[in-house]
């Protein structure tokens, strides 16, 4: 469990605890129950004021292991088994259940704020405004996490004719800040809810419309890792499919040094594509005969994502492993398109 098997979002947890987060309120806080004034005063004068410091949550959690273990055995339950399971809140409401929250790693729990703002408010069941909370995800990242998959699902469910999926509001450069993991993921949790969570690293993806062209790059530091390739735009199906055929990476000045990988099956796909298109849809199979939507053309044949809400400050979409996902715009396009 501590590794993160059968508890997803534990290592994410871990790490954040070391790394800290520009986006979450400092750990030590004046006048807190758990305030510690010369570790606080210690880390604003060497690492700044406003946010939670590296270490920090770290720190807190060292000592409430040092607390623990020194009075074992007044706190430990009677039953071992118990040290293993996992906690959750609710909120009832005339007797039933009107809000629940379960913890989905050892480490996981319900922001207390987010759990009095339920019990006090007038429909703790309602489901929050999907619009809103994606837009408070990509801003601030202070939207919780359950609620961000909840609204991405709810986008999905509105029918085509009504959501907001515009082609050319992709373009652009977008910093991944939420994803839920694939289905997979999710099937293995044994429980309904899981949220998702924010992803910690400087993960950007650029869409060129115009060149359609796509980068997708972890940026860290001086370190640049990136893959470039061509995609498609299946208008109809909100769907941008795409491959990669080139991979670089740089350090601060130096590079970028490149290697192709290009495996020369997208010009096929680039082929049916034009075929599907001259001929309504009907693809050609090898041998001369055809079907309709077969062969490499086929949508969804390559890594898509199926988009359910664009606009001027984030984009939405579930991908071909059945995760969902959000981005926040960075700025314009940045490809190899660019670089020519």
């Amino acid at each position: 469990m501590c590794a993160g098997i059968g508890s997803p979002g534990t290592l994410a947890a871990v790490f954040g605890g070391y790394l800290g987060s520009k986006y979450n309120q400092p750990v030590f806080k004046e006048g807190s129950n758990y305030d510690n004034p010369t570790i606080r005063k210690l880390m604003d004068a060497s690492l700044g004021k406003g946010y939670q410091r590296p270490f920090e949550l770290a720190t807190l959690r060292l000592s409430n292991m040092v607390e623990i273990l020194r009075d074992w055995e007044a706190l430990a339950p009677a039953d071992d088994e118990l040290l293993v399971q996992r906690g959750g809140s609710l909120v009832f409401q005339d007797g039933a259940v009107a809000f629940r929250h379960d913890d989905s790693g050892i480490l996981g729990f319900c922001p207390e704020e987010r759990l009095v703002k339920k019990a006090l408010s007038d429909d703790p069941a309602a489901a929050p405004d999907p619009i809103a909370t994606i837009h408070e995800a990509a801003a601030s990242r202070s939207a919780y996490v359950d609620d961000v998959f909840a609204s991405i699902a709810a986008l999905e469910k509105v029918k085509k004719a009504e959501r907001r999926v515009v082609g050319a509001e992709l373009n652009g450069q977008w910093r991944l800040v939420y994803t839920s993991g694939t289905k997979k993921v999710a099937a293995n949790l044994n429980r309904a809810g899981f949220g998702g969570s924010y992803f910690p690293l400087p993960a950007v993806q650029s869409f060129d419309m115009e060149n359609s062209r796509i980068r997708n790059g972890i940026y860290l530091g001086p370190i640049k890792f990136y893959f470039d390739g061509p995609f498609v735009w299946r208008e109809k199906l909100s769907m941008l499919e795409f491959t990669f055929t080139r991979v670089s990476l740089a350090l601060g000045p130096l590079g970028p040094w490149s290697v192709d990988i290009d495996d020369g099956k997208w010009d096929q796909v680039k082929a049916a594509e034009q075929t599907a298109s001259e001929g309504q849809g009907m693809v050609e199979k090898k041998g001369g005969s055809k079907a309709k939507g077969a062969g490499s053309g086929k949508a969804g044949a390559n890594p898509f994502f199926k988009f359910v809400h664009t606009d001027d400050k984030c984009i939405a979409a579930r991908g071909r492993g059945g995760g969902l996902a959000l981005w926040s715009r960075e700025g314009a396009p940045d490809t190899d398109a660019q670089e020519q």
